[in-house]
C-alpha cells in the first residue's frame, strides 16, 4: 500500500523537520523516479561516520525498492567537497550504462563552491544532483542541483545532521526500512551535534550516549585506516549491534581512548593559550605535535578539550587551519568570505559551520593569512 509522504511522521517529534517535509517529499520523489528508470544512481558522500552513515542509509533505501542491485554505486570521498577528480571518475565509470542521464546524490558534502566546478562538469553530460548537507552552503551551488535538501538554506539554525537528514529521507523512499532508528543517534553522536532533535534521536536509539560515543568512535577509526573509496561490508556490519560487534566496540574504542590520550599529552605540552578577556585561545602546530595515527586527526578536538568556557582553538600547518569555538561570538564562515576578499592570491578555501571547520590558503601567504585571523580575533566583542 502507497504511503502519504505528505502525512508521514518523522522517527521524532520535530518542527525543524517539519518545516522541510516539502523538500524531503520533492527529494524522495527525484530517487524514486531515477529508480524506477533505471537510471545509474552515485552516492558520494564524506568519509567519516557522519557522512558514511547518510550515503549507507540512503543506498539501503535504494537497494530495498531497485530491482537492479547494480544500479547504485556509493563511494566515500576524503575531501569535504566534491572533487573535481572523483567527477571524473564517477563520469567514467557512468559511461556505458545506459543512455539515461545518471542522478548524484551528495551526503554531507557538495554544498559549497569548492563543488561547484565538478557538478558544472558532470551537469554538461546531462547528470543531475541532489544534495543532502547540513554545512554551510553558497547560493550558486542550489540552482545546479534537482533538490538541495540542507536546513540553513531553508533558514533553519538546527544542529540536525547529514545522518539523520539522510535517514529520514531513506524512509522517504521506503517508509518500510527496518533497523535503522539508531543511525542518526550515531551520527549526531560523531558530528558533536545538540540540541533536543539529536537528545531525541538518542533516546530513540535505545543506546546511553556513552555507547553512542564507543560505537562511533569505532566507525570512524575504521574508516580513517580503510581508506578506501568503496563499499566494505564490515563497516556495513558495525551499523547493526549484536554480540560480536560488542566485543570489538568495546576493545577497540579502549584502544582509542589511548591514543586519545597520548595526543591529549602532545597537546597539553605545546598549546599556547592567550587570554583575549572575552575568551582564551589555544593555538597548536599541527605538524609539529601530530603523527599520521588516527588520534592525531583529532588535534583540534583535543586541543580545544583542554580547558573549558569561552574559547576558540586554531590547529594549524602550513596551509590550513583548523578551528572550533564554543560561548564565543565567532563565525568561521564570515572569516572565510573577508579572507577571500582581501587575499584574492591567497587562494581561501574552505568548509563547515561557524564554529567548526577548516580555512585553507597557499603557502606562500601563510604569514599574511594569520595575521589577519589573529587581528580578526581581537575585535569579537
Amino acid at each position: 500500500m502507497e504511503i502519504n509522504t505528505k502525512k508521514k511522521p518523522f522517527l521524532i517529534k520535530s518542527e525543524n523537520l517539519e518545516n522541510l517535509r516539502e523538500c524531503f517529499v520533492k527529494t524522495s520523489e527525484i530517487i524514486k523516479k531515477a529508480i524506477s528508470e533505471n537510471r545509474f544512481i552515485i552516492i558520494k558522500h564524506h568519509d567519516d561516520t557522519d557522512g558514511y552513515t547518510a550515503g549507507f542509509v540512503i543506498e539501503k533505501a535504494i537497494l530495498s525498492v531497485s530491482k537492479n542491485p547494480r544500479q547504485v554505486a556509493r563511494m566515500a570521498s576524503r575531501s569535504p567537497y566534491y572533487d573535481y577528480t572523483d567527477a571524473l571518475r564517477d563520469l567514467n565509470n557512468c559511461l556505458g550504462f545506459n543512455n539515461s542521464k545518471p542522478l548524484v546524490i551528495l551526503c554531507d558534502l557538495g554544498s559549497n563552491e569548492q563543488s561547484f566546478n565538478a557538478i558544472q562538469r558532470l551537469l554538461d553530460y546531462g547528470f543531475e544532483f541532489v544534495i543532502v548537507d547540513h554545512h554551510r552552503y553558497d547560493n550558486e551551488i542550489i540552482d545546479l542541483t534537482e533538490s538541495f535538501l540542507n536546513p540553513h538554506a531553508y533558514g533553519i539554525k538546527t544542529s540536525l545532521h547529514a545522518g539523520a537528514l539522510a535517514t529520514e529521507l531513506a524512509l522517504f523512499v521506503n517508509p518500510l526500512l527496518s533497523n535503522i532508528n539508531h543511525l542518526p543517534a550515531i551520527s549526531g553522536v560523531a558530528d558533536k551535534s545538540s540540541g533536543q532533535d539529536q537528545e531525541n534521536y538518542v533516546k530513540l536509539s535505545g543506546y546511553s550516549d556513552d555507547e553512542l560515543k564507543k560505537w562511533s568512535f569505532v566507525i570512524d577509526h575504521e574508516l580513517y585506516y580503510l581508506r578506501s573509496s568503496g563499499r566494505a561490508k564490515f563497516l556495513a556490519d558495525l551499523f547493526s549491534m549484536n554480540e560480536k560487534n560488542k566485543i570489538v566496540i568495546n576493545s577497540l574504542s579502549k584502544d582509542v581512548e589511548k591514543k586519545f590520550e597520548n595526543v591529549k599529552k602532545a597537546a597539553e605540552k605545546y598549546v599556547k593559550i592567550t587570554d583575549y578577556k572575552k575568551f582564551k585561545l589555544l593555538r597548536i602546530d599541527k605538524n609539529k605535535v601530530s603523527d599520521w595515527e588516527y588520534a592525531s586527526s583529532k588535534t583540534v578536538r583535543i586541543t580545544h578539550e583542554l580547558i573549558n568556557g569561552p574559547r576558540i582553538t586554531l590547529a594549524e600547518t602550513k596551509d590550513m587551519i583548523s578551528y572550533r569555538a564554543d560561548n564565543v561570538s565567532f563565525s568561521g564562515v564570515d572569516l572565510l568570505k573577508e579572507l577571500k576578499q582581501k587575499f584574492p592570491y591567497a587562494l581561501i578555501s574552505g568548509g563547515g559551520h561557524d564554529v567548526a571547520g577548516s580555512i585553507r590558503f597557499n603557502e606562500a601567504s601563510r604569514d599574511e593569512v594569520m595575521k589577519y585571523v589573529l587581528d580578526y580575533l581581537t575585535k569579537i566583542q
